[in-house]
């Protein structure tokens, strides 16, 4: 990932179909890139990228509100990091976190490889657990991913939400080498350059009544990793960019 990664992710020929229902009904996407997809599931195939399983990355995580190996819940909180590579939360070493009502916020350029998610606002790793409700997500920096998931075990489920991001490679949204994601409601919206609304990764999303924006690139950008998403009665108005 990271700005080289972000540049090099080429855009294929190939049709995906999306069925938006509206109202209650679901949306039905499926397409065959050597995974075989089930009904409401795109998945896509791939070799997977560099990365141990457990979301670790070559350089120490560090934030502002860390969980680690506990458990906490946190409401009606403001918390804000202008640091570069450092996030605003932090769940890690399998810790769990039910945040609700906050207002989080990310300045702070990233510096050197960014690619392991040190300068996402929320950085959720090594089996780490998280719940977001009703909350507020606004990054404005290089490299300053929205909310970034890594490794079998790790989970971060968002509802009611709205995930911002204005700088370049600072998609709102990464699902990162088997993770799982669930969001049900609110938005993921960016305008830098090299920013999809969701990059997948390996990673596995499901995404039920989201709106889905990005002024500068694709909403959804796939690179190397077996990853699967689910829509429901969400739009995705345009073919995705996979990585060859």
């Amino acid at each position: 990932m990271g700005q080289s990664i972000f540049k090099r992710a080429l855009a294929l020929g190939f049709a995906l179909l999306m069925i938006v229902a509206l109202g209650c009904k679901s949306a039905a996407a499926e397409a065959d890139l050597g995974v075989t997809a089930t009904p409401e599931v795109v998945a896509f195939g791939g070799d997977s990228l560099a990365g141990n399983g457990d979301g670790a990355a070559s350089t120490d995580y560090s934030g502002i509100y860390n969980v680690d190996e506990t458990t906490d819940e946190a409401t009606s909180g403001s918390y804000a990091s202008s640091t570069p590579n450092e996030n605003t939360v932090l769940v890690q070493n399998a810790g769990v976190l039910s945040m609700t009502s906050a207002d989080l916020n990310k300045t702070g350029d990233a510096e050197n490889d960014f690619s392991g998610g040190i300068n996402a606002e929320i950085a959720v790793v090594t089996k780490g657990q998280m719940t977001l409700l009703e909350s507020n997500v606004t990054a404005s920096a290089l490299g300053a991913f929205g909310c970034y998931v890594s490794g079998s075990g790790s989970s971060l489920t968002i509802s009611g939400s709205y995930i911002y991001t204005s700088g370049d490679s600072s998609p709102a949204l990464v699902a990162h080498d088997g993770s799982m994601v669930s969001m049900t409601g609110g938005i993921l919206s960016t305008e830098g350059m090299d920013s999809p609304g969701l990059l997948l990764s390996g990673g596995s999303v499901t995404l039920s009544g989201v709106t889905v924006k990005a002024a500068s690139d694709k909403q959804l950008r796939v690179l190397e990793g077996n990853s699967t998403l689910a829509l429901d009665a969400t739009t995705l108005t345009v073919d995705p960019i996979i990585a060859e």
